[in-house]
């Protein structure tokens, strides 16, 4: 037999770890894998799962271009996994959102999809539909919505947008600053949206 996948993460306990082996082959193999596995000192459990009760996931990793005034390789990176995603961070509730967003925009824009930063940061820039996402948790703070408002005025002064977006956790309504008006939309209704576009 082969180990055909072998992932190592922490547990609660900072001394122990836990490693995930994917094999395949016959019981026999597998309880001569589980024998070996006893035979070395450190480990304290070996538990065999069978297909039907494990969840398997994949992962895939998203580049994002930067806006056209930085050079070529900057990049924001997104994961597909929103699960793995949340191992990482320590408050990841705006995170997860905007890689919710990464994902449903990538998917639909591929390479036409970049980020945008030049004195301000804009999440989500697709040039040839003139449109600007930005993803906020919560727009009730008057320092935030001040913040995601700017940026979009500031990218539209520059280049003149047709649509712009802050997609929030459950907020919705329209602001309009000037001649650029801003939707604000949940991501559950705007998600479906793009669904239907699609």
């Amino acid at each position: 037999f082969n180990i055909e996948s072998l992932a190592v993460g922490p547990t609660q306990d900072q001394e122990v770890s836990r490693i995930t082996i994917v094999v395949k082959g016959d019981d026999a193999h597998i309880e001569q894998l589980v024998q070996q596995l006893y035979k070395l000192i450190c480990v304290q459990k070996v538990q065999v799962m069978q297909p039907r009760n494990a969840v398997e996931r994949q992962l895939l990793l998203v580049k994002v271009k930067a806006g056209l005034a930085e050079r070529e390789g900057l990049r924001k990176f997104y994961f597909y996994d929103n699960g793995l995603l949340n191992l990482f961070l320590f408050q990841p509730d705006t995170k997860l959102l905007e890689n919710i967003a990464a994902i449903a925009l990538y998917k639909r824009y591929h390479e036409r999809l970049f980020f945008y930063r030049r004195h301000i940061e804009v999440d989500f820039y697709v040039p040839d539909e003139d449109m600007a996402v930005q993803v906020s948790f919560s727009m009730q703070q008057d320092e935030t919505r001040k913040r995601e408002v700017a940026a979009l005025k500031a990218l539209h002064a520059y280049r003149p947008l047709r649509r712009c977006l802050i997609v929030t956790r459950h907020e919705e309504g329209t602001l309009t600053e000037g001649d650029l008006t801003i939707e604000i939309c949940s991501v559950w209704k705007w998600l479906l949206q793009e669904m239907l576009v699609r």
